[in-house]
């Protein structure tokens, strides 16, 4: 089982941090453990790694289970009628420039959906710090009025051909000061995939509901900078010059 590594890997890394902010030069040999070891861990289980960040379980979907049934149902007939919607002529998303931005229309529609039937409520989830966040793991959480069954919903588009992709679309940063899972809760994530047109003239053809209580992860150790860190004035030692529009002895093209 890879627990013993993952656990090793993330303390380390933890260590590093630990032992830089008390200025120790411990925190060099840890780095080269890091750098020297196979600190990438496959095949970690996602209701492990939840229940271990955030003390909740996930629980396995149950087709058996009335309320089970009845939410995947509601969750089908809402997402027939987004798809309507989305590739209507009206359709909000025909604004759109880039495929990224359409999520959040996908997921304001299917909380608005889901929210027209009885006994459902669906909203976006709070951190623990009681916030209404967007950005993080789940987008939704939808609620079973009667029995109090608790439901995630994580709405993924993709592309045409893109189904066995081996690339990364789904993550999720261990955050307690944003954790959105704050319930024993169901995991679904919906795939919904679009034909590959220009911008916006998508057509979304078709929707998958995916139980996550069996997904595993992976992990990857890296250290990264974004542009921001890269390029700030203290870092820049050289640069193009800037262009001088009064110039006016700057050598021409010669003339055919």
């Amino acid at each position: 089982m890879p627990f013993p590594r993952l656990v090793s890997a993330l303390a380390a890394c933890l260590l590093v941090l630990h032992l830089q902010a008390r200025g120790t030069n411990e925190a060099g040999a840890w780095i080269r453990q890091i750098a020297t070891t196979d600190a990438d861990v496959h095949a970690i289980p996602f209701g492990f790694l939840i229940e271990s960040v955030t003390g909740h379980r996930v629980l396995a979907f149950d087709p058996t289970n009335a309320v089970d049934a009845e939410v995947s149902r509601r969750v089908g007939q809402a997402l027939e009628r987004v798809l309507l919607l989305m590739n209507g002529t009206n359709s909000p998303l025909r604004a759109v420039k880039r495929i990224n931005e359409a999520s959040r229309f996908f997921e304001n529609a299917i909380r608005d959906e889901l929210n027209t039937f009885e006994g459902i409520g669906c909203t976006v989830p709070a951190t623990e710090e009681g916030r209404m966040q967007r950005s993080g793991y789940p987008d939704l959480r939808l609620v079973h009025r009667a029995s109090g069954r608790v439901f995630f919903l994580d709405p993924k588009l993709r592309g045409p051909k893109t189904r066995a992709s081996s690339l990364r679309t789904f993550y999720y940063e261990p955050r307690f000061a944003t954790n959105k899972v704050l319930d024993d809760a169901v995991h679904l994530l919906v795939g919904i995939e679009h034909d590959g047109a220009a911008a916006g003239k998508w057509t979304f053809t078709r929707w998958e509901l995916v139980d996550l209580s069996s997904l595993k992860l992976e992990l990857k150790a890296e250290f990264q900078a974004s542009n921001r860190d890269l390029y700030q004035p203290a870092t820049i030692i050289g640069r193009s010059p800037e262009p001088d529009e009064n110039k006016t002895d700057a050598p021409q093209p010669e003339r055919p």
